[in-house]
């Protein structure tokens, strides 16, 4: 199914979670911040929630300096 990602069109599995579309992306997730469809999750709701055909994520990393 067709998803956006940072404005990006990807192709995933159907029924696929945040939490595992994250993983498989190498992206770890204690380190992003994730918005899906405007809303952003907490960590513990990337496990739970399942993308949808069209959903739009939108990833942020924290970037560590100084």
């Amino acid at each position: 199914m067709k998803i956006f990602v940072n404005d990006k069109e990807r192709n995933v599995d159907a029924g696929l979670s945040v939490s595992l579309f994250l993983e498989q992306s190498g992206i770890p997730a204690s380190k992003t911040i994730v918005t899906l469809n405007g809303n952003a999750l907490q960590l513990k709701e990337f496990i739970e929630t399942k993308l949808n055909e069209n959903d739009s994520l939108e990833l942020f990393s924290f970037v560590g300096g100084g």
